[in-house]
């Protein structure tokens, strides 16, 4: 499996992450994976610190939101 974090440019648009993930998923469920349902038995389960440490866009994204909401409420 190709990891192109950091690199969006290079994401394979041929075999794009949500077939990745879906392979992924069947391999080790024996089933499709279903965003609806599936993905957010899987969020809850993650550690979104792990996360913002491996991830600087969803570090910058995360910081964002934080700042908006904090400017929101004065």
């Amino acid at each position: 499996m190709s990891r192109n974090i950091g690199r969006p440019g290079e994401v394979n648009f041929h075999h794009p992450p949500a077939k990745v993930l879906d392979e992924a998923y069947k391999k080790a469920a024996g089933k499709s994976f279903k965003k609806t349902v599936h993905g957010a038995r899987l969020l809850k389960q993650l550690d979104p610190q792990i996360a913002h440490e491996k991830c600087p866009y969803l570090k910058q994204m995360l910081n964002e939101i934080l700042k908006l909401a904090s400017d929101a409420t004065g």
